[in-house]
């Protein structure tokens, strides 16, 4: 297997560095740079070859849900590890609608980064396993929509900031 080449996502420099600290253990890896924000991104995405970008969802200015588009429309061929602290049953369908690869709570990620990389690199998708179990009893049950997922992406961005004490 030759090099996987990633870019890490992430708002917080102390966050990435712990990422790419992790990421340095994992053979057949290797970062090619770290962006704060959508515009950092995109300066990267344009000079460096990349395989893999783990995106957090909390960036300043455009989220990561709306860079996820952006990185789908421009450079399709890469691959997104969403990486983040929102919780799964928020955002991790939304993600996957818009074409991630992975969604990876941060507080599971010390022990399931390198499984999330690996099973991407092969053309998979990955979901945690207790994902995976809540699906799989949505499924089953007959429990309706619950409201948050009728929110337009917007909406659902609007809904955060407001949380967060935003006017």
């Amino acid at each position: 297997m030759s090099l996987a080449r990633i870019v890490i996502v992430d708002d917080h420099p102390l966050v990435r560095r712990g990422i790419s600290d992790s990421i340095q253990d994992i053979p057949g890896f290797e970062i090619v740079g770290e962006a704060g924000n959508a515009q950092e991104t995109f300066a990267l995405l344009s000079t460096v070859d990349v395989d893999i970008v783990v995106l957090d969802i909390s960036l300043p200015g455009e989220d990561g849900i709306e860079v996820l588009k952006q990185i789908r429309a421009a450079y399709p061929h890469i691959k997104v590890l969403m990486l983040t602290m929102h919780p799964e049953e928020l955002f991790a369908l939304r993600a996957f609608r818009i074409g991630a690869s992975g969604y990876l709570a941060k507080a599971e990620a010390p022990r399931e980064l390198a499984r999330a990389l690996i099973k991407i690199t092969e053309g998979g998708k990955y979901i945690s396993q207790s994902m995976s179990t809540d699906l799989i009893d949505h499924l089953d049950s007959n429990i309706s929509v619950r409201r948050f997922e009728l929110l337009s992406d917007r909406e659902l961005q609007i809904m955060m900031l407001l949380a967060k004490g935003m006017t």
